[in-house]
């Protein structure tokens, strides 16, 4: 990054990873402690947000519609397979630097996957979001219509009422 800010990507490692001075692959704003993060830039999709069908989110889907790149999403999916693949009972840090060795090795930047991970958690929020600010919508039309109808129902029996007495009056 230029003029030593740091993207989303980079602030998120930085809760997790503490980066050594001798670090290669790490500008300096991303060495050591971290600033304070700023919040999430707000995202917008760039393509209509599927729906989710019986509750179930087609998450490929929505990662595509806000534009979140195919290969960077294949590379995410490959480092977390080969997460869940190390043995349960191995050390954090080691489970870190065998996965940190294998991304290097196959030259996939660290940072890479966080950013990758970062927009995906940026976008997933913007589609919950959205759905339930489309969710109130619904049931905000449903209860106006609801209330209309009840409107009508209590005419309807008004005039029923208006009716049999009239009826009643003529016998």
């Amino acid at each position: 990054m230029t003029g030593g800010k740091k993207s989303w990507g980079e602030t998120v490692l930085g809760w997790f990873v503490v980066r050594g001075e001798n670090d290669p692959d790490v500008g300096e704003a991303s060495r050591g402690p971290t600033d304070t993060a700023l919040p999430p830039p707000a995202v917008e999709p760039i393509g209509e947000l599927p729906t989710a069908s019986g509750g179930v989110v087609d998450f490929d889907a929505v990662f595509a519609a806000f534009g979140i790149d195919t290969e960077a999403r294949d590379r995410l999916s490959k480092a977390d397979g080969l997460l869940e693949s190390l043995p349960a009972g191995a050390e954090a840090g080691v489970k870190r630097q065998i996965v940190a060795a294998s991304l290097k090795a196959f030259g996939v930047p660290f940072e890479q996957i966080i950013e990758t991970a970062c927009e995906e958690i940026q976008a997933l929020d913007a589609y919950q979001r959205k759905g339930g600010a489309a969710l109130q919508a619904f049931c905000d039309e449903a209860e106006r219509r609801i209330a209309g109808l009840e409107q009508e129902i209590q005419s309807a029996r008004m005039a029923m009422e208006k009716e049999a007495g009239d009826h009643k009056k003529m016998l």
